[in-house]
């Protein structure tokens, strides 16, 4: 997967920080088959969600209610009435939302999330909350390629848990998001706590610290990492240590 975004000169991922004040867009994102058929030999894109912050009562859209159909989602955005077949999650800090291709999604006001993503923007906007823009038009949907590949069968999915993967010497590891595209994980350091691993050039990972504070040293150089800062670390590094500063906890992306 990481080749086929090479050949198209891209990098293979995205981090992303969204401050989503309010609501954002009901959407949908294609798999890699339909983009390439219809978007011009284009990614796919799925993604995962990291709640750093979420004011109390937030909650995300994530799938369908049951009863949902083509017909009747077609009907409900264009009279505006979507809101009906959207299945909300509430979510806190420290909640994570797998979101693959072809999952109806929408990440409501009052959050603080680290996305990672396909570097993709194939984009399909179901729904807009029935809002205008100052010249008093809508936004444009994108109702025929959503409905194309929505995902019908993802009705009322609940919010997933992590799966312990490591407990050993001030070191904790969880299993969050995994998919043909990436796998993410959160680890958590007591002060003082190394975690030693290698880059031997099958893969690149991201790190970013979610709370506390750690330094990276791999190479010639030593890196900082203090809170909600993500860093690249090259396939090709070779071995390094993330030390932690004091209790932090961090997430790991990597190509499965």
């Amino acid at each position: 997967r990481a080749e086929w975004a090479h050949r198209r000169g891209k990098f293979p991922l995205l981090v992303k920080l969204l401050d989503a004040h309010r609501k954002l867009s009901v959407q949908v994102h294609p798999d890699d088959a339909y983009a390439q058929a219809h978007e011009g030999n284009e990614l796919g894109k799925s993604e995962m969600w990291f709640v750093l912050h979420a004011d109390p009562g937030a909650a995300v859209i994530l799938g369908l209610r049951p009863g949902a159909t083509p017909a009747k989602l077609r009907a409900a955005a264009k009279d505006g009435s979507l809101s009906h077949w959207l299945h909300e999650i509430p979510v806190e800090a420290g909640d994570f939302v797998c979101v693959p291709a072809g999952s109806l999604h929408a990440i409501l006001g009052g959050l603080l999330i680290a996305e990672i993503q396909q570097n993709s923007d194939t984009t399909y906007r179901v729904f807009d909350w029935n809002r205008t823009g100052k010249d008093g038009q809508s936004r444009p949907l994108h109702l025929d390629e959503a409905l194309d590949v929505i995902n019908f069968e993802q009705v009322e999915p609940p919010l997933p848990t992590p799966r312990l993967l490591e407990q050993s010497e001030g070191v904790t590891r969880f299993a969050l998001c995994q998919s043909p595209y990436f796998v993410t994980e959160r680890i958590e350091l007591e002060p003082g706590a190394h975690f030693r691993d290698i880059c031997n050039g099958a893969t690149l990972q991201i790190w970013g610290t979610l709370s506390g504070r750690a330094t990276v040293e791999g190479g010639a150089a030593a890196v900082d990492l203090p809170a909600v800062t993500f860093t690249l670390l090259p396939a090709a590094l070779g071995p390094y240590t993330i030390t932690a500063n004091q209790s932090t906890h961090l997430l790991r992306t990597y190509l499965p």
